[in-house]
């Protein structure tokens, strides 16, 4: 870039490329440094109301045309015998301008040779791109000739020719590939750089949200490529005055994000306050120039604001310079500079101060700025890398030393764990024991004692004997799975009821784990089961019990319920006299152990007759750990 920019300042214009060494004759290029001027929506050139002024003409910051006609005439006169060189009255001649205004067409002797455009409708945006125009030998004239420029623009601003040459065709086309390459197809392949670049360091900072460095760094390599999105295309997709503005403030919101990078960057103090100002900066300008306009004012003072600020950003990255003479520091200083002067230079060019360049400085200036500042913020990373290395080999020989300390004190800890466990675990045994076949043992000890029919005494050794089997299956890891606990639950307890007369029918689904479900917990559900089956046997008067496992969901939780119905003659009226008051024992241990497994249980009469038992349990639950109940 840095060749390119002496290559164009070495140049003394557009006359240094005028020569080709392919004529034998020297050809001149004429440039155009005079023309006349006039507002007409006539479709002709007109006759009268022309002013003159100088070339370029670039009615860029004067006042706003709100109304009717946004149309331009520019004339100019040539010498075509000069202009071809000796004897090359015949030679074949063209006329070329940096940059044109929208859409324009261009006349030669009263006759329109060249438009922009095919559709009457289309208003193209051809202000970047260098126009060349060949002048047909049969409409020239051998003396002087006259060209005539229409414009047409649909924007506020923006109405007017930039510098122009007309002579041989040679030399011409040399003096457009110059001004093609650098002020438009050098600028496309800068800013797809400066887009790719702005897309990696936007994924580094999804990566590492909590570094707003490299946020505002992406944020201003991606307003830098899309306020240059205005080279790609040459019709708007939106309509071209809110183009325009959207534009010319993108400049505004960039100098904001760049003092906001600057103070993360540089750890200002008071940074969240710098950031706001920044920010209110940044919108002050942009208001102020949406109002300028609103009120058909030039928007010239809103575009003054970009000098200090720009002028400040250099005191800002100066003094951290002078401070801290790191290579990121200067690196970062010389590319601000680099930025500045680029912006003052384009801000000039388009206030007709000076031609310099000819093109747009900015658009290559932006690539080079977001690549040091990457640069910087590279090398901070790597020193950053770097401190935690050395922070790790100091931590090394800590983690070294408490390795084998904290192994022994895991060791004790998994000691402890399992005594611990084994002494609840049989105190919760001990405790089944005692409730449960202890009971009935001592039930069973009074019956013989008192000479009570041995089939009692049998029947309540029996059910001694199936609580305990109970309570040791409930000690066999289930894994969650529910399926074989109840499966265990019916070979235990089926023999009973075929014994008793009763018919035994199994319905079990495919059902999901519990995640939940431990030895403690699924003695819990053996023993709600064993009660429901109790009451049925002993108080419903039935001959068959249904017991049935699936899937379901109550009010959007996923769970299972386990149902348990019998056919007889159902829960007494609580209305009738000889209705119990209150719930049996029986009854409330179930819901107590309902309680401790997170569980909801239900006793009802059933749709056909008899009673149902519903214990819904979860899929899963907070407290996973085992329950109790006192």
């Amino acid at each position: 870039m840095l060749a390119l920019l002496m290559a164009a300042w070495a140049l003394p214009g557009s006359e240094g490329l005028a020569a080709s060494t392919s004529s034998p004759e020297p050809q001149v290029v004429t440039p155009v440094r005079v023309a006349d001027y006039v507002y007409s929506d006539a479709e002709m050139p007109p006759q009268r109301g022309w002013r003159q002024a100088a070339v370029p003409l670039i009615d860029l910051y004067d006042t706003p045309r709100a109304a009717a006609p946004r149309v331009m005439w520019v004339r100019f006169r040539f010498d075509a015998g000069r202009s071809a060189g000796a004897g090359q009255a015949t030679a074949t001649m063209a006329w070329t301008a940096a940059y044109m205004s929208e859409r324009f067409r261009f006349f030669l002797n009263g006759r329109e040779i060249y438009r922009n455009y095919s559709d009457p409708a289309e208003l193209p945006m051809s202000t970047f791109k260098p126009q060349i125009v060949a002048l047909p030998a049969a409409s020239l004239r051998p003396g002087m000739n006259d060209v005539a420029i229409r414009l047409e623009s649909d924007k506020l601003y923006t109405l007017g020719v930039s510098r122009m040459e007309i002579g041989p065709g040679a030399a011409i086309r040399d003096i457009y590939d110059w001004r093609y390459v650098t002020q438009f197809q050098g600028v496309l392949v800068s800013n797809s750089m400066l887009g790719v670049l702005a897309l990696f360091a936007t994924l580094l900072w999804l990566r590492r949200r909590q570094d707003m460095t490299l946020g505002w760094l992406a944020l201003l390599g991606s307003l830098w490529f899309v306020r240059n999105l205005r080279y790609y295309y040459e019709t708007p997709p939106i309509p071209i005055d809110l183009y325009w503005h959207i534009q010319i403030n993108l400049i505004f919101a960039m100098m904001a994000v760049f003092y906001c990078f600057a103070a993360r960057f540089l750890e200002i103090r008071n940074r969240r306050l710098w950031t706001m100002v920044s920010l209110g900066i940044g919108a002050t300008a942009i208001i102020s120039q949406l109002v300028l306009t609103s009120l058909g004012i030039s928007d010239v003072v809103s575009h003054l604001l970009v000098v200090p600020l720009s002028l400040a950003i250099l005191v800002v990255f100066g003094r951290a310079t002078l401070i801290s003479p790191k290579p990121e520091n200067v690196a970062m200083f010389v590319a601000s500079t680099m930025g500045v002067a680029s912006a003052l230079h384009d801000f000039g060019m388009g206030m007709k101060v000076w031609t310099g360049a000819h093109f747009a400085l900015l658009p290559y200036a932006g690539v080079v700025i977001f690549l040091v500042f990457a640069f910087a913020l590279g090398r901070r990373l790597i020193d950053a890398l770097g401190t935690v290395e050395n922070l790790n080999a100091i931590l090394e020989d800590r983690v070294a030393e408490a390795t084998s300390e904290l192994e022994r004190s895991q060791k004790q800890i998994r000691e402890l764990e399992i005594a611990v466990a084994l002494e609840r675990e049989r105190e919760r045994i001990m405790r089944e024991m005692h409730d449960s076949v202890g009971s009935n043992l001592i039930s069973a000890l009074a019956i013989a004692e008192h000479g009570v029919a041995s089939d009692n005494t049998v029947a309540t050794l029996r059910r001694s004997l199936t609580d305990l089997r109970i309570a040791v299956d409930s000690l066999e890891q289930v894994d969650g799975d529910i399926t074989p606990l109840v499966a265990s639950f019916r070979h235990r307890m089926e023999p009973e009821l075929a014994a008793a007369g009763w018919r035994f029918e199994w319905r079990v689904e495919d059902v999901p784990p519990l995640s939940w479900l431990d030895s403690a917990n699924a003695l819990h559900v053996l023993r709600i089961l064993q009660e429901a089956l109790s009451n049925s046997l002993r108080h419903s008067g039935g001959s068959i019990v249904k017991l049935a496992l699936q899937s379901d969901a109550r009010a959007g939780t996923p769970g299972i319920a386990i149902l348990i119905a019998d056919n007889g003659h159902g829960l007494p009226n609580p209305r009738q006299a000889e209705a119990p008051s209150h719930r049996g024992k029986g009854q409330s241990n179930m819901q107590a152990r309902a309680h401790a497994l997170g569980a909801q249980l239900s006793i009802a009469n059933g749709k056909h007759g008899g009673t149902t038992v519903s214990l819904w349990l979860p899929l899963h639950r907070g407290d996973s750990g085992p329950a109790s109940i006192g």
